[in-house]
């Protein structure tokens, strides 16, 4: 997670009103977006940010790039992941909701074949407290720190990074993994890259009881040490029989995550299993985190003598 300065960000769909506003925010925000793509709208600058016609255009112009956030409208997202995958870039951020669920089988299918990882879509992207912004996060929400969040639901990563930073606790890291019936990398990828992480001290991660079936918790790799903590949204909201939407009829034969595929009280039970506490609220989650890294300073601070008898703390 270092050297983001040097790390080439590419906008797919820069022209849409999202991505415009969006741009901006990631500039001012210290992220080195070199490049944008619209389609009719090479030539043209958004924010300072040069815009091509094609991927292939703008990987030509400034050669090797890090990762690509993607905002084209939603019929448009196969085709604009296909060219960006053929343009070997690695990571890709899917911004557009709605997407079609069989182009997001294909794209999922390619994107493993070529080891793509993609995050959404409808993720809100991801963000580095005042290091980098890669995509919508309310960046006023977060400061740095030591918990790493990682979401599943609209506006939940910005209100419970909020609740953390008045409560003094910064973030490493947040991430968003989507809000679509159908998403890219889940928790389970994330918290392995995480637990190697040494700015990482403690995680939280954010569920709504409307969205996925599968458990956060039943997801964590086996032997991970990190302190975890849960908060699962809606909890009290409730489910409606299951809908008879295509869409959703679709993805519950392809896939593993479709809205209404499971509960609050599924996920709790997830939770029971693997000794995870569970927070009822965003500021009970602030103070568990707050308690948990109390504990790792008091592990890591642990007194020694030294020479002359004083006592003084490790750093």
């Amino acid at each position: 997670m270092n050297n983001w300065q040097s790390r080439k960000i590419l906008v797919q769909g820069i022209t849409e009103p999202l991505a415009i506003h969006a741009v901006a925010k990631m500039k001012d925000y210290g992220t080195n977006i070199v490049a944008g793509v619209g389609i009719g709208r090479g030539g043209e600058e958004i924010a300072g940010v040069p815009v091509f016609d094609l991927v292939e255009e703008a990987i030509a112009k400034v050669e090797t790039v890090y990762m690509s956030i993607i905002f084209v409208p939603p019929n448009q997202i196969l085709d604009a992941v296909l060219e960006a995958m053929a343009a070997n870039i690695p990571r890709l951020i899917l911004v557009t909701n709605h997407i079609p669920p069989l182009d997001m089988m294909r794209l999922f299918r390619k994107a493993k074949a070529n080891k793509t990882v993609v995050l959404g879509g409808g993720s809100a992207g991801i963000i580095v407290p005042e290091r980098v912004l890669l995509g919508i996060c309310e960046a006023r929400c977060y400061t740095p720190g030591n918990v790493a969040l990682i979401g599943r639901s609209t506006g939940l990563l910005d209100e419970v990074a909020w609740e953390l930073t008045r409560g003094g606790i910064g973030q490493s890291i947040a991430i968003d993994l989507g809000n679509g019936e159908a998403i890219g990398s889940g928790f389970s990828d994330w918290l392995t890259l995480l637990a190697k992480d040494r700015k990482t001290k403690a995680i939280a991660l954010l569920e709504s009881a409307m969205m996925g079936n599968e458990e956060a918790a039943d997801l964590i790799p086996p032997h991970f040490k990190k302190p975890i903590f849960v908060y699962v949204s809606g909890r009290f909201v409730p489910i409606m029989p299951f809908s008879q939407d295509t869409t959703k009829l679709i993805l519950s034969r392809c896939s593993t995550s479709f809205a209404h595929g499971s509960t609050a009280e599924a996920k709790l039970a997830a939770c029971d299993r693997a000794g995870i506490p569970v927070a009822n609220s965003p500021s009970q989650l602030a103070k568990l985190l707050q308690e948990a890294l109390k504990s790792e300073v008091k592990i890591k601070q642990k007194p020694i003598l030294t020479s002359n008898h004083e006592s003084t703390k490790l750093s």
